[in-house]
């Protein structure tokens, strides 16, 4: 098995990283066999009290361990998208959609204990995939949209435990829930914003936070009478929460933004526009690891003939208020992703022509936007504290193979090469990965397998994939 070591180098410091894929693979001789396959990336650190040169390779120190069959699937099962995080023991937590017995779809759970797997748990019954996210005490939390046979179309949530989930009903409507968004914070509060459509009227935005004192509380309606709202989410570390949803009236493509945010001692604050944000966007907030608040959009087909306003852009809320959007790029894009890092720390990636693109700033600096492989689905990033990152994405080597992607951020803003974790001959595959940096760790330590009880935790894990509504 690869090991990891904490330490202090200026490319990848002091890091744990899993990545997840789901294979189908194919064979001409036996029947195709499917599963979700994990992969450790072990990062080297150099010795106590030394560093290597800032001339080193970018991939100095990384070591990926072989794939690990986790969990195998049905042909049945595989449209599912996977997500992953690290618990507080520094073992994983695998989250996907699995064909029921007797039909239907239901959100399945596993995890890692010790030096295996334990059994699949069965958490309830959904269509689309779930969003999972991790406390650094190691508290995990899903949420996803399901249906129940008295209250109708709800919005469903499960805490986990040693012991076993506790899952609860959020919201419930007689209409349909989408868009649910998680966010979970350092000191283990959560928040799960949607889009909301009650019988006659226009959608609008849902929040609802959770503490393991008070539970889930009742959902607060952020804003109504929008047309398609897609609310994202963020948390500080200190557990304050933030909700970005586009604005437009009913039939109407979306004019701009609103945030809303709320400590966990609060109430929600009134929307307020944030600015610069252009018409037909696509939205996304992060939490820098001082606690600032960052928005992102790409602007859509609305402002591609306008050459001024189309692209990426972003910007930031800091003590003296918003500030001047940034730009990051102007070609067509689609599947924004953003993260926070170090204080005043961004990192965005995204669909654009025809490849996966990533972009980093700092505040005041100027992004430095690279081009990776070409993307056959939409990329999936993470980053954290420490400026570290990763993004995952899937090619189509042909019509009936497909590979999963993986490429490493280091905070002085390289990036790896791309690392293939599936195929060649996948009949399916998705990826998603989460890390964790070494914080409240120490400094220097001996070398370990991936197994070990003083690896660190996961912050939160990727969504593997948006569902639109038709």
């Amino acid at each position: 098995m690869p090991i990891l070591a904490h330490g202090d180098s200026p490319l990848i410091r002091g890091v744990k990283m899993f990545a997840v894929t789901i294979s189908l693979k194919s064979h001409r001789k036996r029947p195709a066999v499917a599963g979700l396959w994990l992969t450790l990336l072990a990062v080297g650190a150099p010795a106590c009290g030394s560093s290597p040169a800032s001339t080193s390779a970018v991939d100095a120190g990384v070591q990926w361990s072989s794939p690990e069959l986790v969990a195998a699937l049905t042909e049945d099962d595989q449209y599912t998208g996977p997500v992953v995080a690290i618990d507080a023991f520094g073992e994983a937590i695998i989250a996907w959609v699995q064909r029921s017995t007797g039909g239907g779809q239901d959100v399945s759970v596993q995890r890692q204990q010790g030096s295996g797997w334990g059994a699949p748990v069965n958490v309830g019954p959904t269509g689309l995939d779930p969003m999972l996210a991790m406390s650094r005490s190691g508290t995990p939390v899903l949420t996803w949209p399901g249906i129940d046979p008295v209250q109708g179309w709800c919005v469903k949530a499960g805490i986990g435990s040693r012991v076993g989930w506790s899952v609860s009903a959020i919201d419930c409507d007689r209409t349909p829930f989408s868009y649910p968004e998680l966010a979970v914070a350092d000191n283990g509060a959560a928040v799960v914003a949607w889009q909301a459509q009650p019988v006659g009227v226009a959608r609008g935005v849902r929040a609802a936070r959770w503490t393991e004192q008070e539970g889930w509380e009742v959902p607060a309606e952020l804003d109504r009478d929008q047309y398609n709202p897609h609310p994202a989410v963020a948390m500080a570390a200190d557990g304050r929460a933030f909700v970005v949803w586009a604005t437009g009236p009913p039939g109407l493509i979306p004019t701009g933004l609103r945030i809303a945010s709320a400590s966990s001692a609060e109430s929600w604050s009134a929307p307020q526009p944030v600015p610069g944000a252009g018409r037909d966007v696509f939205q996304r907030v992060a939490v820098d690891s001082a606690g600032a608040p960052f928005v992102a959009w790409a602007d859509g087909g609305e402002n591609l003939v306008r050459a001024e306003g189309s692209g990426v852009w972003h910007t930031r809320l800091g003590a003296s208020g918003w500030s001047a959007p940034v730009r990051h790029g102007s070609s067509p894009c689609c599947c924004l992703e953003l993260a926070g890092g170090r204080p005043g720390e961004a990192v965005l990636s995204w669909r654009g022509g025809g490849r996966v693109q990533v972009s980093r700033v700092q505040e005041g600096g100027a992004p430095v936007v690279q081009s990776l492989e070409g993307p056959d689905n939409c990329p999936r990033l993470r980053v954290d504290g420490r400026g570290n990152a990763i993004v995952t994405w899937t090619t189509a080597e042909t019509q009936n193979a497909f590979v999963s992607w993986a490429a490493l951020g280091t905070p002085d803003g390289r990036w790896t090469q791309s690392r293939r974790l599936g195929g060649p001959a996948d009949r399916i595959s998705a990826a998603s990965a989460t890390l964790r940096d070494g914080r409240q760790e120490r400094r220097c330590m001996v070398p370990f397998s991936r197994r070990s009880r003083y690896s660190t935790s996961a912050h939160e894990a990727a969504r593997t994939r948006r569902h639109y509504p038709a």
